[in-house]
């Protein structure tokens, strides 16, 4: 029991501790103040058609509780992932593996551990949103009991859902990162959709927002003679109509409903179980380092001469041109297969939509699709253990590290070539300098996350979250010049660029010293 308690502890202070939870708090902070639209905000998040709810405790709680529910199940499985691939980095696991504890005993306190992080961001959330009542709902009666339920019955259940879903994809699909994502996001999408069907069974709404929502409908319908009760979940452009509002009403949450989030939680808790038994604990991932390091060391033995003699003959061919060539096909070569065909029919997609639609909608999926190629850029040398190699280099700031930089700028600006080509043959060369910063910006934002937190997590959940924000129109995240085309906004960008490249490049610099 010690030991089970341990490894759990172990693994949730490994992460409140890092630099990474303090930015993963503040951007906890910001999401859940926007989880309900102030007065002059211009956007909404809940709405049934044209109305919404009164900012009582009901409301507010059930409205952040919902929200947490989905969108912290969402980015929060980016945040967790990962938790059994860095044990075989960090070379735990086969200290794990000579030791005396279960599979399914180290898998269920990886989950735990998981959890409990998500569990802490919810706790921020939770706080955050009781802040929010006494700012906006200061004319109502605060109801504990009907402010907490909807996080206990909704958000609990799901947070603790994702933690295990993540952990059984990285048992049955290890070191296979973006396999993962993709199907997270299959699975995340078809049974949130799902759920405003109205064949669905409630049975099957893993994120428990179906009969709360019913209930809450219910009570917009006589009241207000809603004719269109079209719901909006989520960060939607436009602004909230203050003269249509209801005081809803407690949700009774019912012994059914209370059955089937246990189902699920069972289902996941007997799902772990039986993933134990196909647990690999570390056997392949060493077998596989053990044989890739025979080879090397076979073939570095075997070419050592003829390699030392070809650094000597050639000490003035790497330059930063030849840094910037060697570093491009370095990111060509991470896309797989999948992922470059991928690419490429977006490409393909971007020359025959209107360049509205390509500019708005496509190029951010396109971009969104080298998230592992973006966040790879600054944590590559410590996940491969090259750190003071490359900081050994010869100049590595002024060659190493603005090479990658510039190599990633080209490969994004490259992918994005059907678009500007077709902005520069109609002389919009406005538009055109934005997607050129956009590609800037989003590279030096991957490089700076990356030197802060050292970890690619954080990049990760952010860029999930633009992409959204990118996909719903919403201003704020437009660093792509899709929906601001002024010269002012143009040289905003610009400026915000250059504090990130002074703010990284100075941060670098200490940090290799």
């Amino acid at each position: 029991m010690w030991q089970f308690k341990s490894i759990i502890t172990g693994n949730f202070l490994q992460f409140v501790r890092s630099y990474s939870f303090l930015l993963v708090l503040a951007v906890s902070l910001y999401v859940s103040f926007s989880f309900i639209p102030g007065p002059e905000a211009s956007y909404k998040t809940i709405q049934f058609g044209t109305y919404s709810g009164a900012y009582n405790a009901t409301w507010i709680g059930l409205a952040t509780a919902i929200l947490s529910s989905i969108f912290l199940s969402f980015f929060g499985f980016f945040l967790i992932n990962g938790t059994i691939k860095k044990d075989i980095e960090t070379r735990i696991g086969a200290i794990i593996s000579a030791s005396s504890i279960s599979n399914f005993k180290y898998l269920l306190t990886k989950a735990l551990a998981n959890f409990l992080v998500l569990l802490s961001i919810l706790v921020i959330v939770f706080l955050m949103s009781i802040m929010l009542f006494f700012l906006y709902g200061k004319e109502y009666t605060f109801n504990f009991p009907a402010f907490i339920f909807p996080y206990v019955y909704i958000a609990l259940p799901s947070l603790f859902f994702i933690a295990f879903f993540s952990l059984l994809l990285e048992v049955f699909i290890p070191k296979q990162n973006i396999l993962q994502y993709v199907i997270f996001i299959g699975c995340f999408f078809y049974i949130l959709f799902a759920n405003f069907t109205q064949k669905q069974n409630n049975s099957f709404d893993v994120f428990g927002i179906q009969e709360p929502l019913k209930q809450v409908e219910k009570q917009f319908n006589p009241d207000t003679l809603l004719k269109e009760n079209k719901l909006t979940i989520g960060f939607v452009s436009g602004s909230r109509d203050i003269t249509k509002v209801i005081e809803v009403r407690p949700v009774v949450f019912s012994g059914g409903y209370f059955l089937s989030r246990f189902i699920w939680i069972a289902i996941i808790f007997i799902a772990l179980f039986f993933a134990a038994f196909f647990f690999h604990r570390f056997s392949l991932s060493e077998r596989e380092a053990l044989s890739e390091k025979v080879e090397e060391e076979d073939t570095d033995f075997k070419k050592a001469t003829f390699q030392m003699g070809t650094n000597v003959v050639t000490k003035n061919t790497f330059g930063l041109q030849s840094l910037i060539k060697i570093e491009f096909a370095l990111l060509s070569r991470k896309n797989t297969k999948t992922l470059l065909s991928a690419t490429i029919i977006c490409m393909a997609i971007m020359f025959f939509v209107s360049i509205q639609m390509a500019h708005e909608y496509v190029l951010p999926l396109l971009w969104f699709l080298q998230i592992l190629v973006l966040s790879d850029l600054e944590t590559k040398d410590h996940t491969q253990r090259t750190f003071f190699f490359t900081a050994s280099a010869y100049k590595p700031l002024q060659r190493v590290f603005i090479s990658r930089i510039l190599a990633a700028i080209l490969w994004m600006f490259l992918i994005a070539s059907p678009l500007w080509i077709r902005l520069l043959i109609k002389g919009e060369l406005n538009t055109f300098l934005s997607i050129l910063l956009g590609a800037v910006f989003i590279v030096l934002l991957a490089v700076f996350l990356g030197i802060i937190t050292q970890s690619k997590k954080l990049f990760e959940i952010v860029f999930f979250f633009m992409v959204y924000c990118n996909l719903n129109s919403l201003p704020i995240t437009d660093y792509f010049g899709a929906l601001h085309q002024s010269m002012n906004y143009t040289i905003g960008l610009l400026l915000l660029i250059s504090l990130l490249f002074l703010m990284s490049y100075f941060m670098k610099k200490n940090y290799v010293r």
